[in-house]
């Protein structure tokens, strides 16, 4: 992540999909993560927002034409908060 408004993703074949983040949010220069955070059985694109160091994600940026970005909340409802220097680290 370079901390710019807009992320470019690859798939396996090399064919690459460009997102931006619009002017309210930018990322941290941190790692970002793939992982399926809302069990909807797609990959999500995670990663650290500058604005506020919560964890957000482009969802399904795979299959949906218009993805959007959100906020990844816990089980209670509030934003995942995280270390800059610890970046994303996924599970899967």
């Amino acid at each position: 992540m370079g901390g710019s408004q807009n992320l470019k993703l690859a798939d396996s074949t090399g064919k690459t999909k460009k997102f931006s983040l619009g002017s309210a949010t930018k990322s941290k220069k941190t790692q970002p993560a793939a992982a399926d955070v809302d069990s909807d059985g797609n990959t999500e694109f995670v990663y650290v927002g500058s604005d506020d160091n919560h964890l957000n994600y482009i969802d399904d940026p795979e299959s949906n034409s218009d993805p959007r970005k959100k906020v990844l909340k816990d089980a209670s409802g509030n934003p995942v908060k995280v270390k800059i220097n610890t970046g994303v680290r996924s599970k899967n």
